[in-house]
């Protein structure tokens, strides 16, 4: 028996090659078929996955500990006391499902501009850099944050002289004059640095000399002072707040809430807010950076500051609104959130926080995250069916055209049983192999591009709020390693079983007179 089937798969494969042209042909449309299986599949695979990294890593985190009510009145009497999220990082800290955690806490508002100058009622644009802009002021602790997020990595790089000039106008505002010559001087055009010590020396010479000696309300010193704001780069937020009071701080912006504020990098702005006692919170900010994120809204409405001064000034010392987590898979954070609830539960002090995973607190994304793997079987579907015509045909055509042959082996006593295992074992051979290279070229091709990235030459595109680069990293999936190679195989078995039964019924006199 063992020597019979040897002898079959030994002969079967010297059949394959007896016509290469036709046996290359059929191979190659198998080849075709496997590859772009896997690549097609690769692809909206990358999609997805580039669409669920850039939500979780840009700001959203793996998961987030709330309390009960936060999800459905998201407000600060829903808020976690310092002593919740001191006993969360200390919880925390055993835990391996955890690898990263960071505290925030979330607050709206109003600000403003914050402008030195005094009004002139005859200047429209004093008014309108007056305007109040609604905000989603967001506490962090920037050193625990740059675990969780790439909200660090998103800040712009600004332009030194633009900011030099912006120094010298607000220095100047401050004791009462409008910017002239000095600051064109100060700031000469291609100067590529504006920080430092060399800065501050700058606007010591801006403002020496500046005051009338009548004038007692002219201080030089307020403005040097003022000038020196604008002597930092843009930059994250310092680990700690620079400032002692609560009342006063840095602040990151994102970069269309500060192009409507009309501010940037140095400027001052006013923030207006309610305290968790129900009285209302204002507070100081300089602006030390803007930020691009991956998220439209989060441009338009977004402003960083310091966790504990934000706490301290709305009166909820410590807290917090969320502990933002991160895991090893985000695409298991359904499953480890669960875990880890169930963990913390242990503990009297935050037996009743809730742990919701990403696609709990974005439905949207995960939404059409679900529309676009429920795409993808449907794509899987049509590949299939158009796989099975091919291939179906390929086969079928090529056996056809040896029904002569089969006369001939039939004639010469083979039995019609050995010659249809014959090219059964054909088919699964050339299958097999075919399927296999096709895979394999594939799945080189997406891990080329998973590391290169395919430029989709598309520019940036926002899908559910997110935005995305338009350049694409494909993702090698086994299921689609798998669909390849079964389909390729399955519908080549397939495309065989009308020529086997034909083979059957042949008439030797019939089969050597087929042309």
């Amino acid at each position: 028996m063992k020597g019979a089937t040897s002898s079959l798969v030994r002969n079967s494969w010297r059949d394959l090659w007896r016509n290469r042209r036709r046996t290359l042909l059929v191979g190659m449309s198998m080849v075709f078929s496997a590859f772009i299986m896997v690549f097609a599949v690769g692809m909206n695979a990358g999609l997805v996955d580039d669409m669920a990294r850039t939500v979780t890593g840009s700001f959203l985190g793996h998961a987030q500990v709330q309390s009960p009510g936060y999800a459905t009145d998201p407000n600060l009497e829903h808020a976690l006391s310092g002593e919740q999220v001191t006993a969360l990082a200390n919880r925390f800290a055993g835990m391996s499902e955890v690898l990263a955690f960071s505290p925030r806490l979330v607050t709206g508002g109003l600000m403003n501009k914050k402008s030195s100058a005094g009004i002139d009622e005859d200047d429209l644009s004093t008014y309108r850099s007056m305007t109040s802009e609604g905000v989603m002021l967001l506490g962090i602790d920037p050193a625990d944050e740059r675990k969780v997020s790439t909200l660090a990595e998103s800040i712009l790089s600004d332009e030194p002289r633009r900011r030099c000039l912006r120094g010298c106008e607000g220095a100047l505002a401050e004791i009462g004059l409008a910017p002239d010559a000095g600051c064109l001087a100060m700031c000469p055009a291609g100067q590529d640095r504006f920080s430092g010590d060399s800065c501050r020396a700058e606007c010591g010479k801006l403002c020496l000399g500046r005051c009338p000696a009548d004038d007692d309300w002219c201080d030089e010193q307020l403005c040097e002072s003022r000038c020196h704001n604008y002597c930092h780069p843009a930059r994250f937020l310092a680990d700690s707040n620079p400032f002692a009071r609560p009342n006063r701080g840095e602040v990151v912006l994102g970069h269309d809430l500060a192009r409507v504020l009309r501010v940037d990098v140095g400027d001052r702005v006013a923030m207006t807010s309610g305290g968790a006692d129900g009285r209302s919170y204002g507070a100081i900010y300089r602006v030390c950076g803007l930020l691009k994120n991956t998220q439209s809204q989060l441009n338009r409405t977004l402003a960083l500051t310091h966790r504990q001064s934000l706490s301290a000034g709305v009166h909820l010392d410590g807290g917090a609104t969320a502990v933002v987590l991160r895991f090893d898979d985000f695409e298991k954070a359904g499953g480890t959130a669960a875990v880890v609830e169930q963990k913390i539960h242990e503990e009297a002090s935050i037996s009743t926080l809730r742990v919701r995973p990403w696609g709990e607190l974005a439905p949207d994304v995960e939404t059409f995250i679900r529309l676009k793997l429920g795409g993808t079987y449907v794509m899987m579907l049509v590949f299939t069916l158009v796989v099975a015509v091919i291939i179906a045909n390929v086969v079928t055509m090529s056996v056809l055209e040896r029904t002569r042959e089969y006369g001939v082996r039939l004639a010469l006593g083979e039995p019609s049983a050995r010659l249809i295992g014959s090219v059964f074992a054909e088919s699964l051979m050339l299958a097999l192999l075919c399927s296999a290279l096709g895979a394999a070229l594939g799945v080189g091709v997406v891990e080329h591009y998973a590391r290169a990235g395919l430029d989709m030459g598309m520019g940036q595109m926002e899908t559910a709020g997110v935005v995305l680069t338009g350049i694409l990293y494909p993702r090698t999936t086994l299921m689609a390693i798998v669909f390849a190679i079964t389909s390729v195989l399955g519908f080549s078995l397939v495309g065989t079983l009308y020529p086997a039964l034909r083979i059957r019924r042949i008439r030797v006199m019939d089969a050597l007179h087929f042309s």
